[in-house]
């Protein structure tokens, strides 16, 4: 959790497939401010990857974000190593780059975090 974000804020989001998470989702409602939804993380169980998982989950995110928020846009943030097929996946979506970037720091990975966002209206 970012300092300073309530816990309350925060919302994980799955899909299950006969018992099984197939699909998970990491959100932060009003981070950076009250306007934005935040998508930390989204990921798709590789066995289950290219069915449409991670834009059903993805079409779930706003829902939720639109039912339990104000907010007007979501953003999230590519890591420079994964860019090369995360862009292509959230382009898809309606997300563009802002222009900003970031350092990017996990465990030993030292890389850049560019963020997207897109509006919360279709």
């Amino acid at each position: 959790m970012p300092l300073g974000l309530d816990p309350a804020g925060k919302r994980s989001i799955g899909l299950w497939d006969d018992g099984e998470l197939v699909a998970f989702a990491d959100v932060l409602l009003g981070y950076p401010d009250p306007e934005t939804a935040y998508i930390g993380l989204l990921i798709v169980h590789g066995a289950h990857q290219e069915k449409g998982l991670g834009r059903r989950l993805h079409d779930a995110i706003l829902d939720r974000v639109r039912q339990e928020t104000g907010a007007s846009r979501i953003r999230l943030g590519i890591v420079e190593r994964n860019a090369d097929w995360a862009a292509p996946f959230w382009t898809a979506l309606g997300y563009e780059p802002t222009g900003e970037t970031k350092p990017y720091r996990y465990d030993k990975l030292e890389s850049t975090v560019s963020m997207w966002e897109r509006p919360t209206a279709s």
